[in-house]
């Protein structure tokens, strides 16, 4: 039962991480080209981790 709020946790902190780098790491969704692909790649790594841990949290049955 804690992992499976272990894997909530996570996906929070993913969308977390991932709507900070739109508002405050300033992306612009206007031009790719003068973008960092850095912060791509962050926004990449972090809808991983999101979309596992979703996955993870709904498909985890309770254990007693």
């Amino acid at each position: 039962m804690k992992s499976k709020f272990l894997n909530l946790f996570w996906v929070l902190l993913a969308f977390v991480v991932i709507i900070n780098e739109f508002l405050v790491g300033e992306l612009k969704m206007v031009s790719i080209s003068n973008l960092k692909w850095s912060a791509w790649l962050l926004i990449f790594i972090w809808s991983l981790i999101a979309l596992k841990n979703v996955y993870s949290f709904f498909t985890k049955t309770n254990k007693a």
